[in-house]
């Protein structure tokens, strides 16, 4: 087994990396970036927590409270696109069109973490199973997992289908020329919308899904690697704002329902795509000096724990609220933001020690 998973960590990749690309290549704006969309995704389901109740009329609220559930929902919802759009950003370049290197680099950096942490919640979930805190059936976690909608990891089956087509899409890329890749990245972006828009997928990995995702992929690609940066970033950021309120506006004033909860095509409505954008091209724009590399570099595994954390959390709270709805929402995000960070810290050290034993372990034996 040891020389198996040390074939993975192969002496070629041997150098540390912090999350997409090296230290020198990163930008301290992008790492704000990434931060701000993992805390956003914590909120996106802590907030629904409530919101989906109020939404399908199981628990009443104040016109007020469902109001600002609502704007939180969607203003939080460029998080998964610009994600994507980041990981585009640095992995569609020739560093990845060889494919053997870029899998193993992937499986050892993506897949392998996320397997040894899916492992070990499952376990957990199970066992709440048996003691009655969860589902009713230990059959249905089993379910949930494959269909990947086992606690909100619907994001990595779809992340590591990109990771695959990477190779290809980079292939690509250096048969066109610029204007062709970036024409093809914003019609392809387009036809998503299109797609996410009129269809409904079963499972997590499906074809359409992952495809979807390859205009936000190519599209941030194409907007980190223009040659010409914003004189006026912070215009973005405006026109963000003004379009996530017109969105909402629209959605209230018409009651348009089709893009509030899917996992799937609430990232895909015409706003939420056009103000995920402007989002990506403000961050790409600007310049921070602060290095924010060791926070944002554990933003992959803050995902990965969030989920179960602000389940145990609400189960201490019962039913309860911390003064209001609002105010627990608040709490419980934060609360879980930090504990995932605190868990995702520890474990980034334990598999580290782990990896640096099983390369000794492993030499000696082979002497």
């Amino acid at each position: 087994m040891a020389p198996v998973l040390l074939l993975i960590y192969d002496k070629y990749f041997e150098k540390r990396m912090v999350g997409e690309g090296t230290l020198k290549e990163r930008n301290g704006s992008h790492d704000l970036l990434r931060i701000l969309a993992a805390f956003s995704v914590v909120l996106i389901h802590v907030n629904a927590t409530f919101f989906v109740k109020h939404f399908n009329g199981e628990r009443e609220t104040t016109a007020f409270i469902y109001h600002i559930e609502e704007l939180i929902n969607l203003l939080t919802r460029f998080s998964v696109p610009c994600f994507v759009m980041l990981s585009g950003a640095y992995n569609l370049n020739s560093k990845n069109r060889n494919y053997k290197d870029y899998y193993i680099k992937i499986w050892r950096k993506t897949v392998l973490p996320f397997l040894v942490i899916a492992v070990g919640i499952f376990f957990l979930v199970e066992v709440a199973v048996v003691c009655g805190f969860l589902y009713p059936d230990p059959i249905e976690p089993v379910l949930r997992f494959i269909k990947g909608e086992l606690m909100n990891w619907w994001f990595m089956y779809m992340i590591i289908g990109l990771y695959i087509l990477t190779p290809v899409i980079v292939h690509y890329k250096e048969s066109v020329s610029v204007v062709t890749y970036q024409t093809v990245a914003y019609v392809w972006l387009v036809f998503s919308v299109i797609s996410q828009s009129t269809s409904t997928y079963k499972v997590a990995y499906s074809f359409g899904t992952i495809c979807s995702y390859i205009g936000y992929y190519m599209v941030g690609n194409a907007i980190h690697e223009r040659k010409q940066k914003a004189k006026r970033p912070y215009f973005f950021l405006v026109a963000a704002l003004c379009i996530c309120g017109i969105t909402y506006y629209l959605r209230d004033y018409f009651q348009i329902r089709l893009y509030t909860l899917d996992a799937y095509a609430s990232f895909f409505s015409p706003g939420v795509v056009v103000m995920s954008i402007l989002v990506f091209l403000f961050f790409d724009s600007i310049t921070i000096k602060l290095n924010l590399v060791g926070v944002a570099g554990l933003t992959y595994y803050v995902y990965l724990f969030h989920t179960i954390i602000y389940i145990l959390i609400f189960a201490v709270l019962g039913s309860k609220c911390i003064i209001n709805e609002l105010v627990t929402i608040v709490v419980v995000t934060c609360l879980t933001f930090i504990l995932s960070f605190i868990a995702a810290g520890v474990f980034q050290k334990v598999w580290a020690v782990f990896i640096k034993r099983l390369r000794k372990d492993s030499s000696m034996k082979y002497k």
